[in-house]
């Protein structure tokens, strides 16, 4: 397990193979799907394999992040081709602020390794959570898709945010 970030309490590692049945428990969880899926479905072992194969040999920018007391997966970031930002963590590990420690970390990287001047994202509007994280760290709305799905009988907007280098906090 090649470290590529570390902090106080978290381990940021390439996808790995190894960590395949922890990618499965989170993308296949139904409340998971219900904040990152249009078309929610279920992955397979081989499609997880696949998945990992195919981020590490196209070399994208995304890290597995592991609890550093425990060693456990969770959760997993990644800069997209256009450096919009996406970030899935695991339900066990919900709700204990890892995502927000995750998300300032991979902000700075981006700013400071990448040398990006702008991080994009997109988040569902009832992820309620989410959009409170993302705002206290700085992202600003601006752009709505309006009614872009349906969940639990409700329509959902794609609400589009980004940070500048400068608004960093």
């Amino acid at each position: 397990m090649k470290k590529i970030i570390e902090t106080e309490d978290l381990i940021f590692i390439k996808p790995s193979l190894d960590l395949v049945e922890d990618y499965l428990i989170m993308a296949n969880d139904k409340e998971v799907q219900k904040y990152i899926s249009k078309s929610p479905k279920t992955y397979t072992y081989e499609s997880e394999c696949k998945w990992v194969k195919n981020k590490l040999n196209n070399n994208n920018i995304i890290f597995s992040v592991i609890e550093k007391s425990t060693n456990h997966f969770v959760g997993n970031v990644e800069f997209f081709d256009d450096y919009e930002l996406g970030i899935c963590i695991t339900p066990k590990y919900q709700g204990k602020h890892y995502g927000t420690k995750i998300l300032k970390t991979v902000i700075d990287y981006g700013f400071e390794k990448l040398g990006l001047n702008e991080i994009t994202l997109s988040v569902y509007s009832h992820n309620e959570k989410a959009l409170n994280c993302y705002k206290k760290l700085g992202f600003k709305e601006y752009k709505r898709d309006k009614n872009v799905n349906i969940i639990d009988g409700k329509q959902i907007d794609d609400i589009y945010m980004k940070l500048e280098k400068n608004n960093n906090n």
